[in-house]
């Protein structure tokens, strides 16, 4: 992994950013704790 180039290692920090960023708002949206009441399904 050290010999790779560096455009290698920044095509991979920002898919990293973009996945990292997904994960959160999706997880942010379905979380148990944001819905307390699990038969209404968010919107």
């Amino acid at each position: 992994m050290s010999n790779l180039d560096i455009i290698t290692w920044l095509r991979f920090a920002a898919w990293l950013v973009v996945g990292l960023a997904i994960y959160f708002f999706y997880g942010r949206r379905h979380a148990r704790l944001a819905n307390p009441n699990p038969d209404t399904v968010p919107e």
